[in-house]
């Protein structure tokens, strides 16, 4: 397969069903980890990168997903850390937004009912405590990648970062991907965080408006978006998600509610643009 027909073949795996494929393909054991921890082993085809908790492999039964594995499971290349370790659950319960009882049981944690509502984000499979599963999808930093976006008509890197604004940090060009659609999608959800650092309005507002919530949707009308604040706070309450561990993503839900329009899903000019054409 030339490299061209590789990458192509790559980046077509994102879709609404993705977990359902994903949770078919074969598990990992703690030996088939462990060997990804071997002195060189990121000089391999299928290493993808590293960032700061975890390493990116090419899933060794589906190239069309990436396994993310957490760096200190396999640095010190030893079966600590494994089987009935508390120190696994907590790691990954952090990473993937504090899953409830409810919310484990339908299998779906906190980025992946985002990805549902139509967050332009790739989500994650928490296999075990052990590793993470995910749609591998085409780096946004590629050029051929942001060709497809603008050739597209795809929304802009801008707009999908405003969108994510309050909901996700650490929104650089390199954590995003490009789906096969010119869709970008950010690819590291990670729930654990204390600030995104974004803007907040002051009141009264320098913007003509008499509350802080009619002033950030006043933000994001000037980039088309409205998110479903009211059908999102229903089902983050349904779930059982606690304010305190996502703190920013309620308050921002709650400021804009009585000022969105409040759609099923994320519109961007009254598009659900990152659920069609799947």
């Amino acid at each position: 397969m030339t490299a061209f027909a590789r990458t192509w073949s790559l980046i077509k795996e994102w879709t609404p069903d993705w977990r359902s494929k994903a949770r078919r393909l074969p598990e990992l054991d703690w030996h088939q980890v462990l060997q990804y921890g071997k002195p060189g082993r990121t000089e391999y085809p299928d290493y993808l990168g590293m960032g700061g908790s975890f390493v990116t492999y090419e899933h060794p039964y589906d190239d069309k997903f990436a396994i993310k594995i957490p760096k200190y499971k396999i640095l010190d290349n030893s079966n600590i850390n494994w089987q009935g370790d508390e120190t696994n659950m907590k790691f990954m319960n952090r990473r993937t937004g504090f899953p409830t009882g409810e919310e484990i049981q339908v299998g779906h944690p906190l980025p992946s009912i985002l990805e549902r509502f139509g967050y332009p984000i790739a989500s994650e499979i928490n296999v075990d405590d052990n590793y993470l599963v995910q749609p591998y999808i085409e780096p946004s930093t590629y050029a051929q990648a942001t060709r497809r976006n603008r050739r597209n008509e795809r929304p802009s890197y801008n707009t999908v970062d405003k969108l994510l604004h309050h909901t996700f940090g650490d929104r650089y060009p390199s954590n995003f991907g490009i789906d096969q659609t010119g869709n970008y999608r950010f690819i590291d959800p990670d729930m654990d965080y204390r600030s995104t650092y974004d803007w907040w309005p002051s009141v009264p507002t320098d913007f003509g408006t008499s509350t802080r919530g009619e002033s950030l949707q006043q933000r994001l009308d000037d980039f088309g978006i409205q998110l479903p604040a009211s059908p999102l706070l229903n089902t983050l309450d349904k779930y059982g998600f606690e304010r305190k561990h996502h703190s920013q993503l309620f308050d921002l839900l709650t400021e804009i509610e009585p000022y969105s329009d409040n759609p099923q899903s994320v519109l961007i000019d009254g598009r659900a643009e990152f659920l069609e054409g799947y």
